[in-house]
């Protein structure tokens, strides 16, 4: 029961890990945007507000309540200038059509979005964060929506990548 309320913890990312690659995949990015339900991932979502200073990124964020909210939450975002999505599994997101909107419409606007699973990636996000048994952190990115993108990545020296069909 303890493993397996442990072993998700250590394979998070911190803040801080997390907006370093957010920096080397997405250089020139100033705005980050945060799609979370309301009243989950509040710490995650907080400790990325905490960690944006050292990065020099704005993080703008919409937490809606029930999947109808979804479309309105994503406008508010665009309307922010987002350089790219953030989007962590949760009560909303894990919903596939739910998925199919954000993925469809941020590729539509090209800008990469950044998922909480393995799961999310394969409905179409760009990046998946993950870490190692051994701590070590790589990037999973997805084939079509870094084609669709026409994203550069960074030499596999600075960031370990799989890219994933």
């Amino acid at each position: 029961m303890l493993a397996a309320l442990v072993l998700p913890l250590l394979f998070t990312l911190s803040a801080r890990q997390e907006l370093f690659l957010v920096q080397k995949l997405c250089p020139g990015c100033t705005t980050i945007g945060v799609l979370t339900a309301k009243g989950e991932n509040q710490d995650r979502v907080g400790e990325l507000e905490k960690a944006s200073i050292y990065y020099n990124f704005t993080i703008e964020k919409e937490m809606p309540k029930k999947t109808a909210e979804i479309p309105e939450a994503f406008a508010n975002l665009l309307k922010k200038n987002i350089s790219i999505l953030i989007i962590y599994e949760d009560s909303l997101t894990g919903d596939p059509n739910t998925m199919r909107f954000i993925i469809s419409q941020a590729l539509e606007k090209k800008f990469p979005v950044i998922c909480g699973s393995e799961k999310q990636l394969a409905f179409g996000a760009t990046f998946f964060f993950a870490k190692k048994p051994d701590g070590s952190v790589y990037v999973k990115v997805k084939k079509a929506a870094l084609e669709a993108l026409k994203l550069t990545l960074p030499p596999p020296e600075e960031i370990p990548i799989e890219i994933v069909e």
